[in-house]
C-alpha cells in the first residue's frame, strides 16, 4: 500500500471512546458515576425529539454533562430508520437534529446511525456528508486505516455475547494496530451484568495506560488526512483516501491505471508550476504548516496534483488542510498560471453569531450559501427577536440577487428578506 507522511494529529497510539445512544436518564444515574471513577469521558448520541421526555435527559442535564467534558453528537431527530424513508426525509432528520443541537450549544459534528448498519445506506451516506464529519454504527469490526469515515465501526456492549476476555482481546488488538476503538452502549438496556462488564472493560483500558475520551477527540487523532470520492460506500467506484498513518487507499480504474507518486513532505508547495510535476501521474504530498503559505487557510495539509494529459490545460490540484473537512481546488490556465483556489462546495458553515441582522451582504462570501446559528442573546432585529438559523444566498456578483432566510428555534415558519437596490436589506416577512 502507498504511504505518505502521517497526520500531525496522529500520535501513533490507539484511541478509545464510548458512545451511548439515545440519551436516557441512566446516562446521569448509572454511566456518569462509573466514568467519574476513572476520570473518563463519554459521548452521548442524542435523538433531539426525545430530550425532555419521560425516561430521557432534559436540556439542563445535557448541558451540565457537556460542561463536565462529556460530548454530544447526533442520533437524528426522531430515530427514523434511514433505509425506509426518502431522501427529503433523510435530509430533514439529519439537518434538523444538527440545527437543534447547534442552537443548544453543541457543535454536533458526528452522527450515530439509528438502527445501526441498516441506516448506513449509500443514499443516506451521500446526505450525511453534507452535515457531519463522520458517522458510526455497530458492527464489531476494526477501524483499519484509511478508515471509512461514514462507516465507523463500534464494538457493542449491550446485546453482544462477548465475554470480558473477548473485549480484552479486542482492546489488545486495537493497541497493537494503533487503531480507533469505539464502544457502543445503550445504558438503559444494559443488564447489571453488562454494566459491570462495561466497567471492567474501562478499567482494563486504563490499566494498560490508555484512557477513554470524547469520540470527537479520539476520532480527530485517527481521521483520514484526505478522503476524495465515495470511499465510505460499500462498493467504492472512484476514491482516494489517506489514513492518519499515511497509508493511501485507491479504487477505480481511472485512478489505479495512472502512476501514483508519493512525494516528500513539502517537496511541492503552492508555488510549484505544472512543469515541476511528472506527466500522466497523480502526485501526492504533505505540506507542513511552515511551508503552507498561499495554500487555503495557510495551514498544513495534503496536496494532490493531477497531471494526466500531455496538454497541461487539463491539469488541476486539490488541497485538503489537516483541520476541517473542506477540499479546495484550482486549475492550470491557458495563461500558464494556476487559477485561484476555490471551495467547490457552495455551502459555508460559519461560526455561531458571526453574522447578525445588521451584517451587510458584502460581509458574505461571493458565490456561496452561508449558514450560521444565531443565539438568543444576539437575535435582536431577527423575526420575533428569537434565536435561530440564518441562511444567506450570495450567488451572483450583483448583490440585488442576494437574499436571506431565517428560521426561529421551535418554529416552522420560514422568514425571508432581500438585498435591495438602495443598498440595504428589506424587512423580514414570512416566505410564501
Amino acid at each position: 500500500m502507498l504511504r505518505v507522511e502521517r497526520s500531525p494529529f496522529f500520535d501513533g497510539k490507539a484511541a478509545f471512546a464510548y458512545v451511548d445512544d439515545d440519551g436516557a436518564t441512566e446516562v446521569l444515574t448509572v454511566l456518569k458515576p462509573m466514568f467519574d471513577q476513572f476520570g473518563a469521558k463519554f459521548t452521548m448520541a442524542i435523538v433531539t425529539d426525545w430530550i425532555g421526555t419521560s425516561g430521557f435527559l432534559t436540556k439542563e442535564q445535557l448541558a451540565s454533562l457537556y460542561a463536565e467534558g462529556h460530548d454530544v453528537i447526533s442520533h437524528t431527530k426522531s430515530h427514523s430508520n434511514l433505509s425506509l424513508i426518502d431522501e427529503q426525509e433523510i435530509d430533514y432528520q439529519l439537518s434538523k437534529s444538527k440545527e437543534f443541537l447547534n442552537i443548544w450549544g453543541y457543535p454536533a459534528e458526528h452522527l450515530a446511525y439509528p438502527h445501526g448498519s441498516n441506516s448506513a445506506t449509500e443514499q443516506a451516506i451521500k446526505i450525511v456528508k453534507k452535515y457531519y464529519k463522520s458517522a458510526m454504527y455497530g458492527r464489531n469490526n476494526r477501524n483499519i486505516k484509511p478508515m471509512h469515515s461514514y462507516r465507523i465501526k463500534r464494538i457493542d456492549i449491550a446485546w453482544s455475547t462477548h465475554t470480558l476476555e473477548d473485549y480484552k482481546a479486542l482492546v489488545d488488538e486495537a493497541i497493537e494496530n494503533k487503531e480507533l476503538f469505539v464502544l457502543l452502549g445503550h445504558i438503559s438496556a444494559l443488564s447489571p451484568e453488562r454494566v459491570q462488564m462495561l466497567e471492567d472493560v474501562i478499567q482494563y483500558i486504563y490499566s494498560l495506560g490508555f484512557k477513554v475520551e470524547r469520540y470527537h477527540d479520539a476520532y480527530e487523532k485517527h481521521s483520514n488526512s484526505l478522503e476524495i470520492g465515495d470511499h465510505s460506500t460499500a462498493n467504492p467506484l472512484s476514491s482516494i483516501a489517506i489514513g492518519a498513518d499515511g497509508k493511501v487507499s485507491m479504487s477505480g480504474a481511472e485512478l489505479t491505471d495512472k502512476r501514483i507518486i508519493t512525494a516528500g513532505a513539502s517537496e511541492f508547495t503552492n508555488t510549484n508550476v505544472i512543469s515541476d510535476f511528472k506527466k500522466d501521474a497523480i502526485t501526492i504530498n504533505v505540506v507542513k504548516g511552515a511551508q503552507a503559505g498561499g495554500l487555503p487557510t495557510g495551514r498544513g495539509g495534503t496536496l494532490f496534483t493531477y497531471n494526466l494529459s500531455d496538454d497541461p490545460i487539463f491539469a488541476y490540484q486539490e488541497y485538503k488542510p489537516f483541520e476541517g473537512n473542506i477540499l479546495y481546488r484550482r486549475r492550470w490556465t491557458a495563461t500558464n498560471v494556476w487559477s485561484a483556489w476555490e471551495n467547490p462546495n457552495p455551502y459555508v458553515q460559519a461560526e455561531a453569531n458571526l453574522y447578525l441582522n445588521a451584517s451587510p451582504v458584502q460581509d458574505f462570501e461571493l458565490g456561496k450559501i452561508t449558514v450560521n446559528v444565531v443565539k438568543g442573546a444576539f437575535a435582536e432585529g431577527f423575526p420575533n427577536n428569537k434565536g435561530g438559523v440564518l441562511t444567506t444566498y450570495r450567488l451572483d456578483i450583483d448583490p440585488v440577487f442576494s437574499y436571506q432566510e431565517y428560521k426561529c428555534v421551535g418554529n416552522s415558519t420560514m422568514y425571508r428578506r432581500y438585498w435591495n437596490s438602495n443598498g440595504y436589506w428589506s424587512v423580514w416577512s414570512p416566505a410564501v
